[in-house]
């Protein structure tokens, strides 16, 4: 079994692998008095999840994006223009 600080030293994307393959493995790794102190049973994993999958879209798009895109702007009302390399 991974002690805990060896398993939050993982990269998340291999620690969710694990789990995906050996759940029980995974739940081991946390500490029954951290998960109490942490309220795991009494929040909902759904916001969490939700903001994730936001972000990974957000992600995928910029990932997308050609030099030429990078450099458009738009003019923020307090900031001035903006591209989505930064203000400009």
């Amino acid at each position: 079994m991974t002690t805990r600080m060896a398993h939050a030293q993982e990269p998340v994307a291999r620690r969710l692998e694990r789990m995906e393959r050996t759940p029980d493995e995974v739940a081991a790794a946390v500490d029954r008095q951290e998960a109490e102190e942490r309220q795991y049973r009494r929040h909902d994993a759904g916001p969490a999840l939700d903001s994730r999958r936001r972000r990974e879209e957000t992600l995928a798009l910029l990932r997308r994006l050609t030099p030429a895109q990078w450099r458009r702007g738009s003019i923020h009302v307090t900031l001035g223009r903006m591209t989505f390399a930064g203000s400009r």
